[in-house]
This record gives C-alpha cells, structure tokens and sequence, in this order.
C-alpha cells in the first residue's frame, strides 16, 4: 500500500503538468442541501478529469527504455485520455483498449491526442483482457486506470488541495468506480485531518465498492446498465480496496433516477449561471449523492467537499428518464419537451 509520503512526492511530481484546480463554494447546491457546499473543479483539467493527476506521475517514474517502448491502458474514456495527453506531453507512445460501448466523443479525443485506440469487448473486463494481452506481446508498460499505487497517489493529491482549500472540511463527498480516487483522497484526508469525514458515493447498478465492504475484499460484481457509464467496473482493484476500507466512513449508493435528476438540476443551475462546462462535467455519482444526501447526512452544518472529477454520462438516456417522470424533476411535460428542444 503507498504511503502519505508517497502522495506529498506525488504532488511534487505533476506540479506543472497538472492544473490546480479551484474549489469553489456552490450557493444552489448549498441552498437544496441545506449545507455549505464547496466543488473541487477538477472537471477543469485538459483532458475533463482528475485522472490527469495519476497519469503523469505514473509516467514521469518509467524508465527511459519504457518510455521508448509505450505504454497500454484499457478504460472506458477519461484515464484513456489522460494517458494520451500526459504520454503527447513527455513523448511516450500510448495505446488505449477502449470497450466497445465508450463513448464516441472520448474515442475521438485520444486519437486526437496521438493516442492508437483499439475498440474491443463488450465491457470493461473484456477490454483490460485484450490490454495485458498486447502489453505482453509488445513489451508495453500496463498502467492501471485505478490499481496502479503511483496512480492512486497521484489521485491522493487532490485530498491535499481540499484540505489546502477549504477551511475546516466537515465531510469530503467522493464518486467511486475502481476506488483509485477515493483510496488516495480518503488517506490524504485523514492523515491531514483525521476528524473529517470522507463518504462514498456508487450507482447501485454498478456498485462493486460496496460489495467489497460486505464481503471484506474485492468482489466481482454483475454490472447492470447506468448513466455512470465511465464507472462501470465489475471489482474494485485490491490495492485501492486495501487503503480506502480504512479510512472511508461510509458508503451510499443512488439509483439511477437520481443520478438523472440531479445531472438535469445541476443543468438548470449551470444555464442559469451560463457556464454550462463547468457544472455539467461532474461524475454522475456525485450530483447523485446531493439529491440524496438530506436523507442521509450528519446533524452538523460544516462545509462539505464534492470532488468534481469528470463527466461519465451521455444526454440521450437522461433525456428518456427525464421525460418519463417530470414530477420527480418538478417540470411538466410540456417543459421538458420545451427544455431539451432548447439544448
């Protein structure tokens, strides 16, 4: 497992390269949550998400005949393009196993980025598969987009900008795919500031953090369909697991009609406000968990913290759970045909 000393190095180690992001007090999310609410815009970094942060510092630490031969990751979109962007800036060749269902925008992005794309697999597990197998035969550096330990104090980093930040952090909110973020947010946080709590958020539908907290290990879960597309990932990695179950105080999981709701709300705010990229990017999880979290938080009104990490979902299956149920969003009908003939 790394250390805290592993991710202060780590921090070091992408000064730079990876942007600093802001953190910045939301006054609609602190208004329907009842709670000051505080975003980390990390939706801000080049490439739309935090996974920049282990990127580079799992690169820079290759050896120079590993940064000749290239490096392989498989994932769904945002460390694929991470991968390229940082590997385009230190010259190191990446090639991306991406499954078949990765969305077409993030396909386009890494290749734009220099990256060699192959499209293989129905999920997720079948693309990391074809990965260690092309790694094998070509002599490639695999890095994992949530398991890696430089990948997971690269993530670290993002806890001690929080706590840098954000004057006493009641509760840091934190969206959990492959449990990467979280493992290395949850110990910089808690070694930092012990007395703060960190909780995870998952789609139930794809909720394989949580099953590893009631089995106590890593447990290969069945995925089901979620607008959390980016997060769909069958087992937690063993050493995420490993650091994360020791410092993360709770777990919650949302349905998808939550997520929907909330990613539609945030919209709304992000119009009115006109800076749509901005609100619109976070992990559906997260926005998920503030609909929620009335139902499930603490009596105390301390700042919380959402990690804004990267946006995971597509419009089109928002679009058609939105018009199902307009109550539930407090449009009607007539307003929600309105509203995404707008968009």
């Amino acid at each position: 497992m790394i250390t805290f000393k592993e991710i202060e190095i780590a921090r070091d180690r992408i000064a730079g390269a990876v942007f600093y992001s802001p953190c910045l007090p939301s006054i609609p999310l602190s208004e329907i949550t009842g709670m000051k609410i505080f975003c980390k815009l990390d939706n801000l970094q080049r490439t739309g998400s935090f996974k920049e942060r282990g990127a580079r510092n799992a690169l820079v630490q290759l050896s120079a005949d590993q940064k000749k031969r290239g490096v392989i990751a498989a994932s769904a979109g945002n460390h694929a393009q991470a991968l390229a962007y940082q590997g385009k800036l230190l010259g190191i060749p990446a090639t991306v196993v991406m499954p078949q269902y990765a969305p077409l925008i993030k396909v386009s992005n890494c290749q734009m980025l220099g990256a060699n794309v192959i499209l293989n697999g129905k999920d997720f597990a079948e693309a990391k598969a074809q990965a260690d197998k092309i790694a094998a035969e070509k002599g490639l550096a695999y890095i994992d987009g949530y398991d890696d330990p430089a990948i997971i104090a690269g993530q670290g980093t993002m806890g001690i900008e929080i706590i840098d930040q954000v004057k006493d952090v009641d509760a840091v909110i934190v969206p959990v795919g492959g449990s990467g973020l979280i493992a290395g947010v949850s110990l910089a946080v808690k070694t930092l500031q012990p007395q703060t709590k960190v909780i995870a958020v998952e789609s139930e539908n794809v909720a394989s953090f949580s099953a590893a907290l009631e089995a106590s290990k890593p447990t290969k879960i069945a995925l089901h369909p979620t607008l959390a597309d980016g997060l769909a990932i069958p087992q937690v990695g063993a050493n995420a697991f490993a650091i994360a179950r020791e410092h993360v105080d709770q777990a919650i999981t949302v349905t998808e009609e939550q997520i929907a709701i909330a990613i539609l709300r945030l919209i709304d705010y992000a119009v009115g406000c006109g800076v749509v990229r901005k609100i619109v990017r976070p992990r559906a999880q997260t926005r998920g968990s503030l609909i929620m979290w009335r139902e499930h938080r603490p009596e105390h009104s301390q700042p919380r913290h959402r990690a804004r990490s990267g946006r995971r979902w597509s419009l089109v299956p928002i679009h058609r759970r939105h018009q199902r149920s307009p109550r539930r969003t407090g449009r009607s009908r007539q307003a929600n045909r309105g509203h995404w003939r707008e968009y």
